[in-house]
């Protein structure tokens, strides 16, 4: 097969819902797989399947395509019919619904990260052939951070870290007063969130205190975000019960995972399905509730040999059931079963 795969993006979900994919197809197999972010008219020769990835427009693209015979795959990773108030620019200048949809009736078939996710697109494009195609890792990008923070002496503080974009706001509330209660208690405890702007996005003064003992980073690329989370003792993971975040993945656990930091989640589907199927490898708290994040949280900070342990644990499922080499052929599984359709 020659497979086409127009990426979204090439610092985030284009390199690992393509890039990734596509090295180890080129380099494990007989087939062809290229990521591009433009469509050109010399891509349709020779080529087998193209896949559109959060594409809004390029209709007429997709229907070029049907009528050459090349399999046309349609590839989401959010609910772009529930995007929460909080991230609405996210809806107004990236996707639109009503577009995205032409496209995926258009398209031979859907991919989606989560089964939550494969049901809300199945709700709004009836009769659409979706397949589950989970996240999966290069643990190779994350060794080398991982050999120093394994290797490096005893630290006196204690990390926990956050990667939280603007759409994370409605989850503040979940962690906020936790995080300030333990700041109160623990004079070691730090706290480094990436993709934060200030302080003021954080609860507002009630973080001010501590503003010492804050890092706010930016995004970085995936190749830079092991270095950016190398000082993570403990990974929060906190989702408030959203229709947006019901479809969600569980990727930042995976990233967390493949540095040996733990975490502790919300308990919603795509971090019980993860921890479920590995155990020891991380914490739910339950309900929600705040008592719940604290005694974990706290937990974590207290015993470093069970952090370590429970990281280690988290690491080895990420070897065991989430490395790219590995995880590959569920792309190429689809792509083959779509072509025979």
């Amino acid at each position: 097969m020659n497979i086409k795969f127009y990426m979204v993006d090439v610092h985030a979900c284009g390199v690992y819902r393509g890039e990734l994919v596509a090295r180890e197809i080129n380099s494990q197999t007989t087939h062809r797989m290229d990521c591009k972010t433009n469509i050109m008219f010399s891509d349709y020769p020779g080529t087998n399947v193209m896949v559109f990835q959060r594409q809004n427009k390029n209709l007429e693209s997709v229907k070029f395509a049907n009528k050459r015979g090349i399999t046309t795959i349609y590839e989401i990773d959010d609910d772009i019919w529930n995007i929460p108030q909080v991230f609405e620019s996210y809806g107004t200048k990236f996707i639109k619904p009503e577009s995205s949809e032409g496209i995926m009736r258009e398209c031979d078939a859907i991919t989606v990260t989560t089964p939550e996710l494969a049901d809300v697109v199945r709700e709004h494009v009836p009769g659409s052939l979706v397949y589950v195609v989970p996240n999966a890792i290069d643990l190779d990008m994350w060794d080398e951070v991982l050999y120093e923070r394994t290797t490096a002496p005893a630290k006196e503080t204690v990390t926990i870290g956050w990667m939280a974009s603007q759409s994370h706001l409605m989850d503040v509330p979940i962690v906020g007063e936790v995080l300030r209660d333990l700041m109160v208690k623990h004079a070691q405890l730090r706290l480094h969130f990436i993709g934060w702007i200030g302080v003021e996005s954080f609860m507002g003064d009630m973080m001010r205190p501590f503003k010492d003992r804050i890092i706010y980073g930016d995004w970085v690329p995936v190749s830079q975000l092991g270095r950016s989370m190398s000082d993570f003792d403990i990974g929060i993971l906190p989702l408030v019960d959203h229709p947006w975040n019901r479809s969600k993945s569980e990727l930042k656990y995976l990233q967390y995972s493949a540095l040996a930091i733990p975490s502790v989640a919300s308990p919603l589907p795509c971090y019980l399905r993860a921890m479920g199927n590995n155990p020891n490898t991380g914490l739910i708290a339950q309900n929600n509730a705040p008592g719940s994040w604290y005694s974990l949280l706290n937990t974590f900070i207290e015993d470093r040999e069970f952090r370590r342990d429970m990281g280690a644990q988290a690491r080895k499922a990420m070897y065991l059931n989430h490395d790219i080499r590995n995880q590959f052929y569920n792309w190429l599984d689809v792509f083959e079963k779509v072509r025979k359709r």
